[in-house]
C-alpha cells in the first residue's frame, strides 16, 4: 500500500537532486503499476517537470493533459490546479503563446488567490506581448498580401491586451506591497512589468505612454541601475517624437543618476 508513496517520494527527491532520468524511472513506475493510487496524479505532474528538464516537451505535455482529462480528478483538487498552471507555463516556455494565453487565463480565473496566480498573470501578459510581436514580424512567402492588414490588426490587439494586463499586474503587486514586504520573485516581476509594458507601448508607437511608464520606474528605482535603463529608453521615445532637446536633457539626468549610484550597485543583476 505504501509503495506508490515511496516511488513518488523517491522521484521527488531525485528531481530535487537534478537527476531527472532517475526520477522518471521511479515516477513512471508509480504511474504504470499503480494507476488508481492517489500518488499517481502527483507523479504525473513531477514526471512532466522531469521530461521538461530533459527537453522532451511532448512527453511533458502528455503527463499534464493526463491529469486534466482524468475522469477521477476534478478542478477542485490540488493536482488539477497544479497541472493547469504547469501547462500554461510549459506552453509559454515553448513559444506557443496563443495556447499559453488560453490555459493561463483559465488558471487565473479559476484560482485567483493561488500563490501561483501572480506568476501566471505575468506569463499571460508576456504571452500577449510575444504573440503580438510574432504577428508583427514580416509574414512568410506563403502568406497572401491580403492577410497583412489582418495580421497587423491582430498584432495591435495582442499588444494592447498585454499593456492592460501589465497595468493590472502592477496594481496587484502594489496592493500586496501595502500589506507586506514583497518577495524577491515579486520584486523581479514588478521590475520586469515596467520594461515589458514599455516594449509593448513602443511597438504600438505610443511614445508618451511609454515615457509615463518609465518615468514611474525612475521614481521607484532612483538608487538602482534600473533607473539608467529607464532614462535611456525615455530619451529614445523623445527621439521618436522628434524632440531631440528633451532626449538630450533626459540623458543628462541619467548621468547625474549614474554619479549618485552606490559603488556596489549590481549592474549585472539589473
Amino acid at each position: 500500500q505504501n509503495r506508490p508513496l515511496a516511488l513518488l517520494g523517491l522521484g521527488r527527491a531525485l528531481l530535487s537532486l537534478d537527476r531527472p532520468e532517475e526520477a522518471l524511472f521511479a515516477l513512471t513506475n508509480c504511474i504504470e503499476f499503480h494507476p488508481l493510487a492517489a500518488s499517481t496524479y502527483q507523479a504525473r505532474q513531477l514526471a512532466s517537470l522531469a521530461y521538461l528538464e530533459l527537453d522532451q516537451v511532448e512527453a511533458a505535455e502528455q503527463m499534464l493533459m493526463a491529469n486534466l482529462t482524468d475522469e477521477h480528478l476534478t478542478p477542485s483538487s490540488l493536482e488539477w490546479q497544479t497541472s493547469i498552471f504547469d501547462l500554461g507555463r510549459l506552453l509559454y516556455l515553448t513559444d506557443r503563446y496563443a495556447e499559453a494565453i488560453t490555459r493561463l487565463e483559465e488558471a487565473i480565473a479559476r484560482y485567483p488567490d493561488s500563490p501561483r496566480a501572480l506568476e501566471a498573470r505575468y506569463l499571460a501578459a508576456e504571452s500577449y506581448r510575444r504573440r503580438g510581436m510574432q504577428l508583427s514580424a514580416p509574414p512568410g512567402d506563403d502568406v497572401p498580401a491580403s492577410a497583412y492588414a489582418t495580421r497587423a490588426a491582430d498584432s495591435a490587439a495582442m499588444l494592447a491586451s498585454a499593456v492592460d494586463r501589465y497595468i493590472e499586474l502592477r496594481q496587484v503587486i502594489v496592493e500586496t506591497e501595502a500589506e507586506r514586504m514583497l518577495s524577491l520573485n515579486e520584486q523581479r516581476i514588478l521590475r520586469n512589468t515596467y520594461v515589458a509594458q514599455v516594449q509593448a507601448l513602443s511597438q504600438l508607437q505610443r511614445w508618451q505612454a511609454a515615457i509615463d511608464v518609465y518615468t514611474a520606474a525612475t521614481n521607484r528605482y532612483q538608487r538602482n541601475p534600473e533607473a539608467l535603463e529607464a532614462y535611456v529608453q525615455i530619451a529614445h521615445c523623445y527621439r521618436e517624437m522628434d524632440q531631440p532637446l528633451d532626449a538630450r536633457g533626459t540623458l543628462e539626468q541619467a548621468k547625474i543618476v549614474l554619479a549618485r549610484l552606490p559603488d556596489d550597485a549590481n549592474f549585472t543583476a539589473a
